[in-house]
């Protein structure tokens, strides 16, 4: 029988360059380090900053949060990073499938779809994000003429997210299949302190009919800002983020999973 294969995962880690040396510790006995996204505001120096972490030129296989795009044009944001990530050995997946260790892994931001509480508070939460939400005010989707990323564009997004995953999680592989998001893809995945919140909708879509159908062995999110760990039917879906000025108690800086093990993946 071959061993698992072994991820260490992490999110949401709000970075600084100078001083992030001792906030993590980041493994050499794994096969890949998943980031949920998050990592340092911009995207030109979230994959530096990673690399010099690494104690070893482990893989890194990362989707972008929605921090990454702040300050800058979504298109441009996001070539920026897929130029910073093949300068620095990692994979950037954005709708995109790589396989690592005999594991398919999805990756996507996954931008919600403010469907949340179901189509008649879907308007209401958009309406919501708009002027609460920090992205609608510092993400432009155009330069010239200058347009904020507004709920729509994330949904059109979000739209467009959903389709890959449901057609890459539908064709066959044999092996397991984990799903890295930034945003979180089901409801259990928000605070419950705040369950029912209009704006719980910015925070994660449902994407329960998909993990259903495509049974992922894993799902890995971030942006939430809590430590996740639960199951939906055969799926573990786990969030592991640090978060900012150590706002999540329950982050593990040297969390793994094995995945393709006997049974249920463990940490």
């Amino acid at each position: 029988m071959t061993r698992p294969a072994r991820f260490q995962i992490l999110s949401d880690l709000h970075l600084d360059p100078a001083r992030s040396s001792t906030l993590l510790a980041l493994r050499s006995d794994i096969d890949a380090v998943i980031i949920a996204g998050d990592t340092v505001d911009g995207p030109a120096l979230a994959f530096p900053a990673l690399r010099a972490l690494l104690l070893a030129p482990l893989p890194i296989v990362a989707v972008l949060g929605n921090r990454e795009f702040w300050d800058g044009v979504h298109a441009e944001r996001l070539a920026q990073a897929r130029a910073s990530a093949r300068d620095h050995g990692v994979t950037l997946l954005q709708n995109e499938v790589t396989v690592l260790a005999g594991v398919r892994i999805l990756g996507t931001t996954l931008w919600t779809d403010y469907a949340l509480h179901g189509a008649r508070l879907r308007f209401a939460a958009m309406e919501a994000a708009g002027t609460a939400v920090h992205d609608h005010r510092r993400i432009t989707w155009t330069g010239e003429p200058r347009l904020l990323f507004r709920p729509e564009e994330a949904a059109l997004l979000s739209a467009a997210a959903r389709r890959f995953l449901a057609d890459a999680l539908a064709a066959r592989f044999a092996g397991p299949t984990i799903v890295i998001t930034h945003y979180a893809p089901h409801p259990a995945c928000c605070d419950p302190r705040f369950a029912g919140a209009l704006l719980d909708a910015a925070d994660a879509s449902d994407l329960s009919d998909l993990i259903a159908e495509g049974r992922p062995e894993l799902c890995v999110h971030g942006h939430v800002h809590r430590s996740v760990d639960l199951r939906i039917g055969s799926t573990r879906i786990l969030a592991n983020p640090r978060g900012q000025r150590g706002e999540n108690p329950g982050f593990d800086p040297g969390l793994v999973v094995e995945v393709g093990a006997t049974g249920p993946p463990g940490a």
